[in-house]
């Protein structure tokens, strides 16, 4: 008997085995043991691939090449001598000299006036000291192509810095008088409230903090983004913003804010301000260019006053806010921080103008209802691109003391923008934290939040 027919014995004695398909389980728990194996070997590959590629090779001497003994340090080496039928050697391996890589030119230095050329763009800006008369001796169309020009400047200064720009103006809606607007205390208790902060600086470091979610700040500034207080109505020079800071001219909460964030942004923001930035500058025209003074706004008299007044009811959402997302400088976190300027009367209105307190009311209220609407707009951008991340608004309305604004007019703007976009915060889960300072008892500030929380 050969093998075959034995070979057929045995399996004619074997029971037939019924063979049953797979379970769903049995399956699942297959296909993830190969993941694990491919995910293993696919590793084991990208580690011996990496040790590979970084590794030089070495060069190898010719069989017959004799070796060179070692001289030394003074000796001058030797020429050799090339023989005529000497075959070169093929195993010299000649390393590429790769040129070095370009580095690019930075944003204008701390210590100059003039900026450096700036490859993106190709563009010099010219940073000077900006003529106190700015606006008196410039037409509107020239002052707009400054403004411009100025935002292109902070696009590319200030994100060199790693930081976001966004220029934010409020949508179109229809504009409701500040006798209209009637207070109801009725904003969302989980959405809106009120807190007492010691120092709004200590928040901002705090803030930077936690990765978990995205803060935006309302800060007051000048219509010119400058963050100096004084009644002589100033720009500091360009490269002096820190400076004058620590110089105690200017000591507000919103100087100290700005200050919680890298100093260079500190001085490119201050270098557009010489540059001509200006945040109504697409809403006056060519007979109210002058209510705008250094940054102050602060119409000259009544007929001027009444002219601008109109002219931001038709043309309020075309005001223009900087929004600037950074890293805090104790922070690992961006923060973002709104500059939102605000009329200036009380103190800083000038000796001979003499202003209708009905019309610095509903100019309080107007300029408190384009900012607040344009932060709002700015706190919904952000949670909508930033899911993941809990989003908290934090407005102020520091200041609005000593720059005479109504606190009534400033609570009707702030509550009118809140109702227009509080169903949005409410889908979006955005929580809104009004600033108070805790220092401060009675003040116009306090007089805002009674209004609306009736604290």
């Amino acid at each position: 008997m050969n093998v075959n027919e034995i070979f057929k014995n045995v399996i004619s004695n074997v029971p037939c085995v019924h063979t049953r398909k797979p379970t769903t389980k049995e399956l699942l728990i297959l296909a993830i043991g190969l993941s694990i194996i491919f995910v293993a070997v696919a590793r084991k590959f990208q580690n011996y691939w990496n040790t590979r590629k970084n590794t030089k090779p070495i060069p190898r001497e010719p069989k017959n090449a004799t070796p060179i003994p070692p001289q030394p340090n003074n000796a001058i080496p030797q020429q050799k001598q090339k023989q005529p039928d000497a075959p070169l050697p093929s195993l010299i391996v000649q390393e590429k000299i790769e040129e070095p890589a370009r580095t690019p030119t930075p944003p204008p230095s701390l210590s100059t006036s003039t900026a450096e050329v700036i490859p993106e763009s190709e563009k010099i800006f010219e940073i000077a000291a900006i003529d106190p008369d700015f606006t008196k001796n410039l037409s509107i169309e020239e002052q707009r192509k400054a403004h411009q020009n100025s935002k292109e400047y902070l696009e590319i200064a200030l994100k060199s810095l790693n930081a976001e720009v966004d220029f934010v103006s409020p949508k179109s809606v229809i504009c409701k008088d500040r006798n209209e607007v009637i207070i109801k205390k009725d904003l969302r208790p989980n959405i809106f409230s009120w807190k007492e902060v010691p120092e709004i600086q200590v928040n901002i470091q705090n803030d930077g903090k936690n990765p978990l979610q995205i803060v935006l700040y309302g800060i007051r500034s000048q219509y010119n983004l400058s963050m100096a207080e004084n009644i002589t109505r100033f720009t500091p020079a360009p490269h002096k913003a820190v400076e004058t800071c620590v110089a105690g001219t200017s000591s507000s909460q919103e100087t100290h804010a700005q200050l919680q964030f890298p100093n260079e942004q500190v001085e490119f923001i201050n270098n557009a301000s010489n540059l001509g930035f200006n945040t109504l500058c697409h809403v006056l025209d060519e007979t109210t260019k002058t209510s705008i003074d250094n940054g102050y706004f602060a119409p000259l008299n009544d007929k001027s006053a009444r002219l601008v007044l109109e002219q931001i009811k038709k043309n309020g959402q075309k005001m223009e806010f900087l929004c600037v997302g950074n890293t805090p400088i104790k922070g690992t976190s961006k923060v973002y921080m709104m500059l939102v300027p605000i009329p200036a009367f009380g103190e800083y209105t000038l000796k001979y103008a003499i202003l209708d307190s009905m019309i610095k009311q509903e100019l309080s209220f107007l300029c408190a209802l384009y900012g607040f609407r344009a932060q709002f707009q700015q706190a919904i951008k952000l949670a909508e691109s930033n899911y993941t991340k809990s989003v908290i608004f934090r407005p102020s309305a520091y200041q609005i003391s000593c720059f005479g604004n109504d606190a009534e007019s400033v609570a009707k703007g702030f509550y009118q923008a809140a109702k227009e976009h509080e169903q949005k915060l409410i889908s979006l889960h955005i929580r809104v934290e009004f600033q108070v300072p805790k220092k401060l008892k009675s003040d116009p500030i306090r007089e805002v939040v009674e209004k609306l929380f009736g604290y």
